[in-house]
């Protein structure tokens, strides 16, 4: 199949996604036929070189459910974004909508509607994205100041809700509470930059708090995450400073915040491409050489295609352009293979691909993952900006 016809098919795929009142892409069908806060934003930042809109119309719907109230059963906060809403119930549901049992999904709400501003040249979406930025990072910086170690971390206050809040939220990965996942600090570090571009005009005092939070969580971060002997990140610090080491993708999505020391950097690059993680067909998430791996298993030894592109556009705005090439070849492989690009995959010890019967499809930022490796620019200078200032050469 012609690249064109790729394109034209996974576009398509995207397309029947799409909420038609509201023009957010859902998260996935059969399972996942709504709005999740990650899922939409990372789909919004997949498609915002090329549908700028698509990040205007997410960020406006969670704006509009951003939380304002402390809640404990939905797990809701002044600031804090959604990790699912349906306007309809879901039987199978543990808690009430909108639920807001996510880490993450609210400092990528900064970054992409950071970015969005950036991408579109409109100020007047900055002035109306402002006071949902400034109650993101508002909410940022106070789990960060109650947090011991000064981590972005998260603590369950709904018994029946998600145990784990970051994109791996099965019930069995391990850490104790309260636990700072590792990616969700790359991700807060850069939206405090992001976010402090546009507080400079605004507020000059926030933004240079954000800025001195910012570099305090990096200062923390790189003193208590890096695993030297397993040239790697730690999955998450939990409780009291314990470290879970387990060798997982998750450290690669530091790669486009700028959080990690350039020389630190470079290595986890080559852990990341070593066979006990890479594959013929992308990325495992955990290593064939941890006890509990299996290859089908959901966050413990399967491939993601959303998380093997996250890891892609850190390479891209990082310099490392073989390696990227790598990851768009072992997803184009898995296309080529399965015939689509279901939401994870197994890829056994020795190498062969296989299906997972519970996988969604379509799943909308697995679709957009590999929609993004065809048609993106190869433009350097006309490809989506996205690493804070910080870190940029």
């Amino acid at each position: 199949m012609a690249y064109e016809e790729k394109i034209a098919r996974l576009q398509a795929e995207l397309d029947s996604l799409r909420d038609p009142d509201f023009g957010f892409i859902r998260a996935g069908r059969p399972r996942y036929d709504r709005l999740f806060g990650r899922d939409s934003l990372i789909v919004a930042w997949q498609r915002l070189e090329r549908e700028p809109q698509i990040a205007v119309v997410t960020i406006r719907i969670l704006a509009s459910m951003q939380g304002k109230v402390n809640d404990p059963i939905n797990e809701e906060a002044p600031g804090k974004i959604l990790h699912e809403w349906s306007p309809t119930t879901v039987p199978w549901a543990r808690w009430s909508f909108p639920y807001y049992g996510s880490v993450d999904a609210t400092p990528l709400f900064v970054l992409v509607a950071c970015w969005a501003v950036g991408r579109t040249g409109d100020k007047r979406l900055a002035d109306e994205f402002w006071p949902h930025i400034r109650a993101a990072c508002g909410w940022m910086t106070a789990v960060m100041a109650a947090d011991g170690g000064g981590f972005l971390s998260y603590f369950p206050t709904n018994p029946l809700g998600l145990k784990h809040q970051g994109w791996k939220d099965s019930w069995d990965l391990g850490p104790a509470y309260p636990t700072a996942i590792v990616e969700a600090q790359g991700y807060a570090y850069a939206a405090l930059l992001h976010a402090a571009g546009l507080a400079d005009s605004r507020d000059r005092e926030l933004a240079a708090g954000w800025r001195r939070t910012a570099a305090e969580l990096r200062r923390r971060f790189n003193r208590h995450f890096w695993v030297k002997e397993k040239k790697t990140c730690a999955l998450a610090v939990h409780g009291r400073g314990l470290i879970y080491g387990a060798v997982t993708s998750n450290p690669g999505h530091l790669l486009f915040t700028g959080i990690l020391d350039k020389s630190r950097a470079s290595v986890l690059v080559k852990r990341l491409f070593q066979d006990d993680l890479f594959t013929p067909y992308g990325i495992r998430t955990l290593s064939v050489d941890e006890p509990d791996f299996s290859s089908d298993a959901y966050h413990k030894g399967s491939v993601w295609p959303h998380d093997n592109w996250v890891i892609s556009e850190g390479l891209r705005v990082c310099g490392f352009t073989k390696e990227r090439g790598l990851v768009k070849n072992a997803l184009l492989a898995t296309y080529n293979k399965l015939g689509k690009m279901p939401e994870l995959f197994a890829v056994s010890r020795a190498g062969d691909i296989a299906e997972i019967t519970h996988a969604q499809y379509p799943q909308a930022w697995a679709t957009a993952a590999l929609l993004n490796l065809l048609d993106s620019s190869s433009n350097a200078r006309k490809a989506l900006r996205i690493l804070p200032p910080s870190g940029r050469g």
